[in-house]
């Protein structure tokens, strides 16, 4: 989302970031496609299993317990990371 914003850290590290296993590249392509839906209040919320589900069904895909769970993981990474550059910025 960063680097779609222009954030030139993120587009670097999108640029020469490790390439992902072919085991769990799917799960990264899942969560960004997911991520751009996410709702934003006070700041962003979390993906819930019900935006999942739904977004399972728009996209005519089943994941596994062990993917849904993986997704719900970086989304709850990512927002941990974004709350504490957030609270860099503030204080």
């Amino acid at each position: 989302m960063l680097a779609r914003q222009g954030d030139p850290e993120a587009i670097e590290k999108l640029d020469h970031g490790a390439a992902l296993s072919p085991h769990v590249a799917h799960i990264w392509s899942y969560y960004c496609d997911l991520a751009q839906t996410r709702t934003v209040g006070m700041a962003a919320n979390r993906l819930t299993r019900l935006e999942i589900q739904a977004w399972e069904q728009d996209e005519g895909i089943r994941l596994a317990r062990w993917e849904r769970r993986a997704i719900m993981a970086v989304d709850a990474e990512h927002l941990r990371i974004m709350a504490e550059r957030a609270d860099k910025k503030g204080g």
